[in-house]
């Protein structure tokens, strides 16, 4: 198993998180953005959130900004494109982060975390296929999200968290998103379940597990 200090080689650059909806990232991410958050201030790292749906929703936007706030994220744009809809948008999607990345500067993302590519949700699955095509020079690291369709796939990539990061990632999900609390699976037992196998794979106690597809040194 290689370990080296990831964290140290983002120093001054911009992360840029994206998402389907709002509690994408928290749900997938939360984790490595509170790891994150602890050398943003001393590595001057700039957490950038883009959500691609949710933006009509004025209770659902209220819940990710406020959200954004507890996982150090600065929200660029929650768009308002329709949920479950977002392959019918995907060229607008691409220019999009053809924009973002403008207006970012490209030279300036040191990591593009977005969902896998192989997720069987449609709107998550729209914006992994963009992010390759638009960041083609980038680490680009896919998150994975518990769902009804399953599809959950082996990892490569893990992020070790401590037992308090990981409760407090769980914990941050259920006070920031009550509306999701009409779902029976939104329980913290949800969010620790897989943090808890990862750390099994991770031979730690918790983590989160990413799919990375390629690293060129």
């Amino acid at each position: 198993m290689i370990q080296f200090p990831f964290f140290n080689a983002l120093n001054k650059k911009v992360i840029l998180v994206l998402s389907a909806h709002c509690d994408d990232a928290a749900i997938g991410c939360g984790g490595l953005l509170l790891r994150l958050l602890e050398y943003k201030n001393t590595n001057n790292i700039r957490l950038v959130s883009i959500v691609f749906s949710g933006g009509n929703n004025e209770k659902r936007t209220e819940e990710e900004k406020n959200a954004s706030k507890d996982f150090g994220l600065e929200v660029n744009n929650i768009f308002s494109f329709t949920d479950t809809r977002l392959p019918d948008v995907w060229y607008e999607i691409k220019n999009i982060l053809f924009d973002i990345g403008n207006m970012l500067g490209f030279d300036n993302i040191g990591m593009v975390v977005c969902p896998n590519i192989h997720d069987l949700h449609q709107d998550h699955r729209t914006i992994a296929e963009n992010v390759w095509h638009v960041f083609r020079n980038h680490f680009i690291v896919e998150y994975e999200i518990q769902k009804y369709e399953g599809g959950l796939i082996q990892p490569n990539f893990y992020v070790k968290l401590t037992e308090d990061q990981a409760i407090k990632k769980a914990k941050l999900i259920m006070k920031n998103y009550p509306s999701r609390s009409c779902h029976h699976w939104f329980n913290i037992e949800t969010f620790l379940s897989l943090m808890r196998i990862r750390g099994i794979e991770a031979n730690t106690k918790f983590a989160e597990g990413f799919t990375v597809r390629k690293i060129i040194v």
